[in-house]
């Protein structure tokens, strides 16, 4: 077992220096070391119990957190996109450029597959599919379209949901990359925003913003390689929702406000952290009342690490072994919210 501490960074941008290391890490062996040699992962999805991957084959493997193989789907015809796990870790979603979803029970013989006829690059489902007779699932086309796919009494249909235009503004967010679902609540991001939907109330809820960069000159520290990041976007404890881009994070809260007449939900921004030029978030999760943050250096910076290597290896070697500054880094963030 080797174990890493990752770098504590307050809100404001400052380094804790006096923190102890967190997380521990292990190498997860067993039954992945024979699937990597024959297939490519290309998506993972876990829950408290069990990790799914997708792979470029076509395949998804169920394992424990041993490593151990527990299912293998030979499902598709071409990379699976992305995988979803309802919350009683009854059902595995799966996507595909092959235009097709099938959802696989875990435990008993169901199985569903549905044709969208184009390829099919996220998917989130109904975290109560197992209990719903409308086994319901959120998909994002390659246009970007989110659609619900329900089951009714004539069959199964797809509707669009909620377009792509911000609630009582009528801009357009761009192309959806990434979808999830919580409870009531859909989520999904796209290059340029953030949108959470209420499927109980059928109403787009808020629309939140990506900043835009302060300057034409900010891209060239992460140039293209900030293009090519698709948004982090995960549902935490508490009817938060966390979203990361390349340049900044955002943290929004939701909730439900009773009245006599009606009942209203609302979300709110509480956290809006901006990362300097430097580095780009790859990825997020909540850590407590904390934020884990998967972060690399631009490509600007990779530059300058890559010709101070070069200095060393021309002239004398440095005194003192310094860590690998382009190595991805965790970092742990506080914020208030």
């Amino acid at each position: 077992m080797s174990s890493s501490s990752p770098t504590p960074v307050l809100a404001d941008g400052n380094i804790d220096t006096n923190a102890e290391p967190q997380l521990k890490f292990e190498a997860l062996h067993g039954d992945l070391d024979r699937i990597l040699q024959d297939e490519t992962i290309s998506c993972l999805c876990l829950s408290d119990k069990i990790l799914t991957l997708g792979t470029e084959e076509g395949r998804v493997h169920v394992l424990d957190y041993c490593g151990n193989q527990v299912r293998c789907f030979v499902l598709h015809k071409a990379r699976v996109n992305e995988l979803s796990i309802d919350v009683g870790e009854e059902c595995v979603a799966s996507c595909s450029d092959d235009g097709s979803v099938f959802v696989m029970g875990l435990c008993g013989d169901l199985s569903l597959k549905h044709e969208h006829g184009k390829p099919v690059k996220a998917i989130a489902i109904d975290p109560r599919f197992a209990t719903r007779k409308t086994k319901e699932f959120v998909a994002v086309n390659e246009a970007g379209v989110v659609q619900l796919s329900t089951q009714g009494w004539l069959g199964r249909s797809d509707y669009a949901l909620g377009g792509h235009m911000a609630p009582g503004v009528g801009t357009v967010v761009g192309k959806a990359q990434v979808v999830r679902w919580w409870k009531d609540l859909v989520a999904w991001a796209s290059d340029s925003a953030l949108v959470v939907y209420c499927m109980l109330q059928h109403r787009l809820i808020c629309t939140i913003r990506r900043p835009k960069l302060a300057s034409p000159q900010a891209p060239a520290s992460g140039g293209a390689a900030q293009q090519g990041c698709k948004p982090s976007l995960l549902f935490g404890q508490n009817s938060h929702v966390y979203v990361s881009w390349p340049d900044c994070v955002k943290v929004v809260r939701v909730s439900t406000v009773m009245s006599a007449a009606s009942t209203f939900t609302k979300a709110e921004q509480v956290c809006d952290l901006r990362l300097p030029d430097h580095l780009m978030a790859m990825g997020l999760s909540p850590f407590g009342r904390d934020l884990a943050l998967l972060t690399i250096p631009s490509q600007g910076t990779q530059a300058c690490v890559q010709d101070q290597q070069e200095q060393h290896s021309e002239g004398s070697s440095p005194q003192q072994e310094t860590p690998d500054s382009s190595s991805p880094q965790l970092r742990i963030i506080t914020h208030k919210g």
